[in-house]
């Protein structure tokens, strides 16, 4: 991957696509980290204006992987000493017919290679069925530090929050 960039509104569709694919292959799979409204196309359109959601291209311009980078996740706890160095990474998704060819791993490390700096504290929370999202979590060097529940999906157990220092 030789870098992630802003999305920009006029890839909304396709970028939208990715997330209903990943709510398929979640459903499928019996992972339980997001309901039909959420994320919804308005969540990510917002990820967009706020230039917060970042994409991958392949050689032939196709939108592989998205996540979106924002200070706001979590902000409001001050437990784990959230400040203007916090980063929270959320909605990570890759490309259904790419999953596990390595692109959420180079997504997750492009990111914090390019757009975290030394000092800062890079959090993510995923639910305790998402194997996929914790395997990635630990081999990019993310430590699980906590279990809460989310609001609106506490049916769908325990989430973890994830932590990594740049």
């Amino acid at each position: 991957m030789d870098k992630l960039i802003y999305a920009c509104h006029e890839e909304l569709d396709e970028i939208w696509q990715l997330f209903v694919d990943a709510k398929k292959n979640m459903e499928t799979q019996g992972i339980c980290q997001w309901t039909s409204s959420y994320p919804d196309k308005e969540i990510v359109k917002t990820d967009i204006c706020k230039k917060q959601l970042l994409i991958h291209k392949n050689e032939s311009g196709e939108i592989v992987s998205a996540g979106t980078l924002s200070p706001e996740f979590l902000a409001q706890e001050e437990s784990h000493g959230y400040n203007e160095h916090t980063k929270c990474i959320q909605r990570l998704v890759t490309k259904a017919s790419e999953m596990g060819n390595g692109l959420g791993s180079a997504w997750l490390k492009t990111c914090l290679r390019d757009f975290c700096k030394a000092g800062d504290a890079i959090y993510s929370l995923t639910n305790h069925t998402n194997k996929p999202m914790q395997h990635l979590f630990e081999k990019t060097g993310f430590s699980l530090i906590e279990t809460t529940s989310v609001t609106g999906r506490e049916a769908f157990g325990p989430f973890y929050i994830y932590k990594r220092n740049r």
